[in-house]
C-alpha cells in the first residue's frame, strides 16, 4: 500500500534541517502560511488546504 507523506512547517516556524531533508527521502514538503508551530490553531484555512493538497 503506497501512502503519502508531507511535512507541514509554518512560515513562522524557526528554521528546520528537515524541510531541506525530506525531500532527499521522498517525502514532500509544504508551507502554510501565517503560522508557527501550531498550524491548526494559528491558521487553520491554510493547514486544511495544505492537508488537501497531500493528499490529492
Amino acid at each position: 500500500m503506497s501512502l503519502p507523506r508531507m511535512g507541514l512547517f509554518g512560515s513562522r516556524s524557526r528554521p528546520d534541517a528537515d524541510r531541506a531533508e525530506l525531500p532527499a527521502c521522498g517525502v514532500a514538503v509544504d508551507v502554510v502560511n501565517d503560522a508557527g508551530h501550531s498550524l491548526a490553531t494559528e491558521n487553520p484555512s491554510g493547514h486544511a488546504q495544505a492537508l488537501a493538497r497531500a493528499l490529492a
